[in-house]
């Protein structure tokens, strides 16, 4: 990833989770993230491309899934002893932080009042996902600085990343005593997503499905502080492209790749694998990472790494059959999984584990 000034670097070293590593969640009792994956096959033995035969109710499991209970340990004294300067019986207090407004979101997040799911409006009018640096900072010359205090509100601060020179996310961080998972929810719905504890804090996400942007709430990690993050997503069909010979990140066969379309993308990758970065799947942090490996001034393998909760991840299997069909083989235990598919003079493999990691391993039949 390239970077303008120290945003990018530290953006992703303090809110991305790494590559292909998901947020933990637990399927079921024995930790098998695809307990359902036989009726999945199962499905894919009968007319399973037919639309009008086609239900969720076919795919049993996503509604059971769990989030486990977060682990937390109080900063503020449950293991503090007498020689941490306090007596055990008289810790002190977490901080007590002010709730920042209605105006505060009015004005930075919800486009003057007037959105209801997230938008990149208010202070950041003027400015879009996919600009490139130079255009971003004609717009707004205050991110010269890798962070900057937003107008009106001196505690608050927000900062940009941008991969490849043009914008990818926009980050904010405020004191928050809890009124912000109120507030976004008052003027955007029922997230998505939310595992947000009273206590322990947590994640909740929105959608914007026209303009395929997502803004995740972050609570709660003992500071008083809360942050938002807006960036762009897709759907998992868009990522899959289940109707289509090709993935949905394909505008022609990677695997055909070359001439001098090749050429400079080997020489943006310094000689070794190239990668390409899309946006998240909904619900999702990390962006889609697709590796192309080359021997020979060849493409020989694309290998895509996926971070996904766990429903999806049985989502993503059932699109893969609605793609490719039946797999040719599976293999794997409680603790993983192998899919493999044939189609279209290539094979397709699928290989996932527990924790809800996901990777496809393309290469020519």
């Amino acid at each position: 990833m390239q970077t303008h000034h120290r945003s990018s670097a530290i953006l992703i070293s303090v809110l991305m989770i790494p590559f292909g590593i998901a947020i933990y969640q637990d399927a079921n009792a024995d930790g098998d993230p695809y307990a359902d994956a036989d009726d999945v096959l199962a499905a894919l033995d009968h007319d399973y491309y037919k639309e009008s035969n086609y239900h969720e109710s076919d795919y049993p499991g996503s509604e059971d899934f769990a989030y486990p209970e977060p682990s937390y340990v109080d900063p503020y004294g449950d293991d503090l002893q007498e020689d941490d300067g306090y007596p055990a019986d008289d810790v002190p207090a977490a901080p007590q932080v002010p709730s920042m407004g209605t105006s505060f979101f009015d004005d930075i997040l919800f486009d003057g009042g007037k959105s209801k799911s997230p938008v990149v409006g208010g202070f950041f009018r003027g400015i879009a996902f996919g600009d490139k640096v130079e255009s971003v900072l004609a717009n707004k010359p205050s991110f010269e600085d890798w962070m900057v205090e937003l107008p009106g509100y001196p505690e608050a601060t927000a900062s940009l990343a941008f991969e490849g020179e043009v914008l990818q996310s926009i980050y904010l961080r405020f004191p928050d005593d809890g009124s912000a998972l109120r507030s976004l929810k008052t003027q955007w719905g029922t997230p998505s997503f939310d595992n947000i504890d009273q206590w322990y804090g947590g994640v909740a996400m929105w959608q914007n499905a026209s303009a395929r942007l997502q803004a995740q709430l972050n609570t709660g990690n003992g500071d008083g502080y809360a942050s938002v993050l807006l960036s762009p997503y897709q759907e998992l069909s868009d990522l899959i492209a289940p109707k289509a010979k090709l993935f949905g990140f394909e505008s022609s066969d990677l695997l055909e790749l070359h001439g001098d379309e090749l050429e400079q993308l080997l020489s943006e990758s310094a000689g070794g694998d190239i990668i390409l970065s899309r946006p998240a799947i909904a619900n999702s942090i990390a962006p889609v990472q697709i590796l192309l490996a080359t021997e020979n001034q060849r493409v020989v393998s694309i290998t895509v790494d996926l971070d996904l909760d766990m429903s999806t991840g049985a989502e993503l299997l059932r699109a893969l059959g609605k793609k490719f069909g039946k797999p040719v083989s599976t293999s794997g235990d409680e603790w993983g999984k192998v899919y493999v598919f044939k189609k279209h003079s290539r094979v397709i493999t699928l290989k996932t584990d527990e924790h809800g990691y996901n990777s496809l391993f393309v290469v020519r039949a």
